[in-house]
C-alpha cells in the first residue's frame, strides 16, 4: 500500500466512476482499476461496489472507513509538503485567505493589492464563508488565514487584532432618523430592525446590540446577504446595523449614521492555527495589515 493507492481510492469515492477518477489522477482507467483490485486483494476486502441502477461506483461499508483514513493521510501528506516548501522559502507558494460576507467585499479589495506588492511570489486564493465554516476550514488546513471578529477564545487558534469596525445605523434617506447626526439606543427602540439570516456573525453582533439596549422585537425578514439587506433598506422597509467598512459602497438613497456610543462595533483580527503559518510569513503579513489599518 502506498500514497498513490490512497489517491486512487479517494478519487473513485469522490467521482463515483473509474473513468473520471482515472482522469483526475492522470492515469489510464485500466491502470487505476488494476491497482485498486490489487489493493483490495492485499486488504482482503472489497472497497467499492457498482450500483447498476444508478450506473456508478459507491464504497462498501469497509471502504467508507478505509477511505476516510486515506483522506486524512493525504491531508497530512499535503501538510508535510507545505511545511517543507515554507522551510525553503516562506514567501513562495499559495496563501488561502478566508473572510465572512459582511467583511470580504469591503476589506479584501483594500488589503490584497498591498499584500501582493509586498509578497509577489505568493498566489492568493480567496474564500468567502460564514465565520463558523471559516474556523473549521482553518482547523482542517483548508485555509491559511481568516479575517474574523475577535476574540474567539479558541486554544487551537492564534489571533491578531487589526482594527475596530464601528457600527452605524443604516436608514433610507427619507426616514425620520436620516435627519440625525448621531444615534442613541433610544432611537432604535421602536424601529423595524432588519437582520441577516442565521449563521452570519453580523446577525449575532446585531442581536447582542439589541439585547444591550433592551430591544426584543425583530422583523420576520431575514436577509441572506449584506447586499440584500441594503436593498431592503433602499425600499424603506426598515433599518439595520452595518459596519463602517460597508460604507465603501456608495448608495445615494441610503444614509449611514454613527452612534454616539463609539464602543458599538466589532474588532476584526487575523486568525490562523498556531502552527499553520511560517513565523516569518505571519510576521510580514501582520506588519502589512497593521500599517494599512
Amino acid at each position: 500500500m502506498n500514497i498513490r493507492d490512497m489517491e486512487y481510492i479517494v478519487a473513485v469515492a469522490k467521482f463515483g466512476h473509474f473513468s473520471n477518477a482515472a482522469d483526475a489522477c492522470h492515469v489510464s482507467q485500466p491502470t487505476l482499476s488494476s491497482q485498486i483490485k490489487k489493493l483490495e486483494d492485499y486488504l482482503g476486502t472489497p472497497l467499492f461496489q457498482r450500483v447498476k441502477q444508478q450506473g456508478h461506483i459507491i464504497p462498501t461499508a469497509a471502504g467508507i472507513k478505509i477511505i476516510k483514513h486515506a483522506e486524512n493521510i493525504l491531508k497530512q501528506r499535503d501538510i508535510i509538503i507545505k511545511l517543507a516548501k515554507q522551510t525553503r522559502d516562506p514567501f513562495v507558494g499559495d496563501l488561502r485567505i478566508g473572510a465572512f460576507p459582511t467583511l470580504a467585499p469591503y476589506y479584501l479589495p483594500i488589503i490584497l493589492p498591498e499584500l501582493k506588492a509586498v509578497l509577489p511570489e505568493l498566489k492568493f486564493y480567496i474564500i468567502e464563508e460564514k465565520s463558523d465554516i471559516l474556523i473549521e476550514m482553518l482547523k482542517s488546513d483548508k485555509l491559511d488565514i481568516a479575517f474574523l471578529a475577535v476574540p474567539l477564545i479558541d486554544d487551537e487558534l492564534s489571533e491578531t487584532p487589526l482594527f475596530f469596525d464601528a457600527f452605524y445605523g443604516v436608514v433610507h434617506h427619507t426616514h425620520p432618523l436620516a435627519q440625525k447626526d448621531f444615534l442613541t439606543p433610544d432611537d432604535m427602540m421602536n424601529e423595524n430592525l432588519l437582520l441577516l439570516s442565521e449563521g452570519h456573525c453580523l446577525r449575532t453582533q446585531a442581536l447582542e446590540f439589541c439585547h444591550h439596549i433592551g430591544k426584543s422585537h425583530f422583523d420576520d425578514f431575514r436577509a441572506s446577504s449584506p447586499e440584500m439587506l441594503l436593498e431592503m433598506i433602499r425600499l424603506n422597509t426598515g433599518i439595520s446595523l452595518m459596519p463602517k467598512l460597508s460604507m465603501n459602497q456608495h448608495r445615494p438613497d441610503i444614509k449611514f449614521i454613527p452612534f454616539l456610543d463609539k464602543t458599538l462595533g466589532r474588532t476584526i483580527g487575523m486568525v490562523s492555527t498556531k502552527t499553520g503559518l511560517h513565523p516569518k510569513l505571519k510576521q510580514k503579513i501582520e506588519s502589512v495589515l497593521l500599517d494599512i489599518n
